[in-house]
């Protein structure tokens, strides 16, 4: 239970901090990027730390995972049954991430629902 709180904590946490980030810079697809560079400074550490902890968050959460399946059964058959489905399930959630950024969503909806589906 500690460790599934503090996976919650640490995906709502680094969610949280990118959806904060969204709504106060009015980034648009439409308009070009805004140049940010290790020059910049906080502007550059603001989406920096995030994006970092973002990453982080996917292999916590796929650890988590794969451990939680662990204490389903002792069983190797089931075991390599559920990390098959667990794979499948990632690759669909890959799939479903691509599909809602190649339709041009705005990058806070974007964040938004993969939060929802994440969570």
């Amino acid at each position: 239970m500690i460790v599934s709180a503090i996976t919650a904590a640490f995906i709502i946490g680094t969610n949280s901090s990118l959806i904060s980030f969204l709504g106060t810079h009015n980034l648009s697809r439409r308009k070009p990027a805004p140049g940010v560079d290790w020059k910049d400074g906080s502007e550059f550490t603001k989406l920096l730390i995030p994006y970092i902890f973002l990453g982080f968050t996917f292999y916590i959460f796929q650890n988590y995972l794969v451990r939680l399946l662990a204490t389903f059964t002792n069983e190797p058959t089931i075991i390599t049954r559920y990390s098959g489905y667990l794979e499948a399930l990632k690759a669909l959630g890959l799939i479903v991430a691509f599909v809602i950024n190649s339709n041009k969503t705005p990058f806070l909806t974007e964040v938004v629902s993969y939060f929802s589906m994440n969570v």
